[in-house]
């Protein structure tokens, strides 16, 4: 497995403990979106690790009910309801709103605005996942796009997925908590990853080439409480799923 003297990241967030190099400082900033709502008590448990936490939409809906005061609240009002925004205007919430007509959804707005205020930040995205493919394909990718911004989305996640993001030369190590992970997959962002290494799972792999068109390591599983991943070159998304 290649060694890096980079700078290192290390940091607690729910099941896991994640040690990767070339993040440059652990995540600063929590941006809530308007998918699929993480649990509350998961979101109550990570919530304090952030120095500020940011709303996109209806993002503030999930902070309403778990009582969880974001600092901004930024997007076109489209999803989010009038006792939601009427919740966080209550509550001090800096709100920042935009038309319903616009280029970027409300994820790159977000993103965007973050990358403005507080360049270099280290963020994590939940509300994530669910619904409509078309949503979490852009949210994937407009994390990746938010570099371009000087923002490094470190991963998206909720109490059941996580997806982080390596950015070769790069790699990581995973330390779990009971439950583990029941699914570890790994998919090539550009169009392709080289020098991949895996281990810790029933399959492991040693200096491969992953493509984008060719997502064959996936469904892999822990064989201990692990997980270690590498990348040389390109971009590779490493895939967590827990079983409900």
């Amino acid at each position: 497995m290649r060694t890096s003297n980079s700078d290192v990241l290390s940091f607690h967030l729910g099941r896991w403990q994640l040690t990767a190099n070339n993040l440059w400082g652990n995540p600063s900033i929590l941006l809530i979106a308007g998918g699929q709502a993480p649990s509350v008590e998961w979101l109550a448990q990570i919530s304090p690790l952030f120095q500020e936490i940011w709303c996109a939409d209806s993002g503030i809906e999930i902070c309403k009910k778990a009582q969880i005061i974001p600092h901004r609240l930024i997007g076109d009002s489209d999803s989010s309801s009038l006792e939601g925004r009427a919740w966080a205007e209550e509550n001090g919430v800096r709100i920042e709103t935009y038309p319903v007509d616009k280029d970027y959804t409300d994820l790159q707005l977000t993103l965007k605005r973050i990358g403005e205020t507080y360049p270099d930040a280290k963020v994590v995205i939940t509300g994530c996942w669910g619904g409509r493919l078309d949503h979490t394909w852009s949210n994937i990718y407009s994390a990746l796009w938010a570099q371009e911004w000087n923002v490094h989305v470190v991963s998206l996640c909720d109490h059941k997925e996580a997806l982080f993001l390596l950015n070769g030369p790069d790699k990581a190590t995973f330390h779990f908590e009971l439950p583990y992970p029941n699914v570890v997959s790994l998919f090539a962002l550009d169009e392709k990853a080289e020098g991949v290494f895996i281990r810790g799972t029933h399959w492991e792999l040693q200096n491969v080439l992953l493509k984008i068109t060719r997502p064959y390591a996936i469904s892999n599983r822990l064989k201990k409480d692990y997980l270690q991943v590498d990348v040389d070159k390109g971009r590779l998304a490493v895939y967590l799923y827990w079983a409900e």
